[in-house]
Order: structure tokens, then sequence, then C-alpha cells
């Protein structure tokens, strides 16, 4: 309900830089029932750069368009570390007239949350996929990066062939991988987060905590070599990959992980994790 209020009353604001920091300045008070401040907290670190000045780079513009995005990561770390594209399609008509394979998974590339598994034998939502080109989702979030974006529906295969692949979500700052959240499965909201060594932290944001620790990845080392390659050209950002274990594909690039407005579980690991976060940057 928090979140329909602040949509309702607050998207219907014109767009552009004044009226997305009204938005996100309500937006960040509804959510968190406080006033965002200078302090080195994780969502206010993630507010400041939503409403900054020189916010979205070109870089930032880019990887938030999902299909964008594989050739960023494509040209950094290898075409093999991005799920394949079987298509884009751009308009109506090719979503109608499209044979979609058996399995595989439809997603916005503007938008963020919409996406349609395909299963064996399953009917295909065409109505519901194509609908998406109609979704404004810098309109709905006032997420400056996603305004000039391109509407479009990628179609991809299940990466590793399943439908509820492990999700890494590695954060950095600065160019330096500084936590892992991981969640065994999208499906269900529970994760952790971990040190880029592995450490289990025991706490998570946005979904609960997990109460057991999971194996380290085989290709851990790997995976924060590469993150740190496609990080580099930003300030904050979120690379998100799958993994089997022992290979890995990335999927997106976060820049707002969840618009500011994501709490951590337990409450009392915010200020430990934003330490964490931003530490080099504390006095």
């Amino acid at each position: 309900m928090q979140q329909g209020w602040t949509h309702s009353r607050i998207w219907p604001l014109p767009p552009g830089r004044f009226f997305d920091r009204v938005f996100a300045f309500a937006k960040f008070l509804k959510n968190h029932g406080r006033l965002p401040s200078r302090k080195l907290l994780f969502n206010d670190v993630l507010y400041r750069q939503k409403i900054a000045a020189d916010f979205p780079t070109a870089a930032q513009v880019e990887t938030a368009d999902k299909e964008l995005a594989k050739d960023y990561v494509a040209q950094r770390v290898g075409r093999e570390h991005t799920v394949p594209t079987l298509a884009v399609l751009r308009t109506v008509d090719e979503i109608m007239a499209f044979d979609f394979p058996d399995v595989c998974v439809a997603k916005a590339t503007h938008s963020s949350g919409k996406f349609y598994i395909r299963h064996q034998g399953d009917p295909i939502e065409r109505e519901l996929i194509a609908s998406w080109l109609d979704d404004n989702f810098y309109m709905r979030s006032r997420e400056a990066q996603y305004r000039p974006l391109e509407r479009k529906i990628i179609v991809e295969p299940l990466a590793f062939g399943k439908q509820d692949p492990e999700d890494y979500r590695f954060f950095c700052y600065k160019g330096e991988l500084r936590a892992i959240l991981h969640e065994p499965l999208r499906s269900e909201p529970l994760g952790m987060f971990y040190t880029p060594d592995w450490e289990p932290l025991h706490c998570s944001v946005g979904v609960e905590t997990l109460n057991t620790p999971c194996p380290r990845p085989d290709c851990l080392d790997e995976m924060r070599r590469d993150v740190e390659i496609l990080a580099k050209a930003f300030d904050f950002v979120r690379i998100d990959a799958f993994c089997d274990g022992k290979n890995y594909m990335f999927g997106e690039l976060t820049h707002v992980h969840g618009n500011a407005a994501e709490h951590f579980s337990p409450p009392e690991a915010e200020l430990s994790m934003s330490r964490r976060m931003f530490e080099k940057d504390l006095s």
C-alpha cells in the first residue's frame, strides 16, 4: 500500500530532473520514515546518486537496457558470459508473429520486473508481453537512466536450462567488489550477503535472510575478476550473474538498487553493511 500511495500521488508529475527529485524525496520519506541524509548509509548513498546532476552517464543508460548491457559485458569479459539472445521484438506485430521456443524467457529490456517464462507446452501470453511496450518504467520509478531507452522485448533461453538458476548479486563501489548477495532460488525471497571471499555476513537486503550459508561457487575468483572489470566505469553498481557452480553468465547491471527503498534483514545490519560498502570513504 505504501508503494501504491507514492506512485498514485507522485507519478502524475511531468518528466524532467526537477520532478524526478521531488518524486525521489517523497518516495524516500515514505519508505524509510525519515529525511534523506548526507550520511554514508546504503539507501542514502543510492538516493544521492539517483538525484545527482551528472546522473545518468551514457554508460549507465546503455547498461540499463537489457539488450545493450550484453554488448557492454561481451566487449569487456567475453560474449560467453552473457545469456544468448534469441530475438529482439520491437512491435506488437512482431510479438504476435514470433515463433517462441517451447522453453524460453521474454523480458522487457526497458523496464524492471517484466518477464515471462514459458514452460514446455505452455501457451504464449502474447497480449501480456505486448503490453510491456506501453510500460514507461521511468515514469513509475523516476530512475532517469530508463528515460531514453527504446521499448522492446528480448527473448532468451533459460540460463543453464534452469527455470530458477542461482542468482549472485555483486555490489561494487568505486570499481571494487564490496559484497555479494546470493539468492539460491529467485522464486523464493531468501538470500544472504557474503564478503568477496565468501565469508557469510548473516544478513540481506530486500529479502529475508537465509538461516544457513551456501557453499562457495567454484568459479568465484573468475566472477570477482570479471565483475571488477565491468564495475570500473561506475560509482555504485550492482552486477547480477547466474551461476551453476562452475560457469557463469552476467545478467543485469543495476545503478540504483531497489530504487533506494529496500530494507535490511535484520534492520540493524544497515549500519555494518553501509560501512562495508563505503568504508574507504569513511574517516
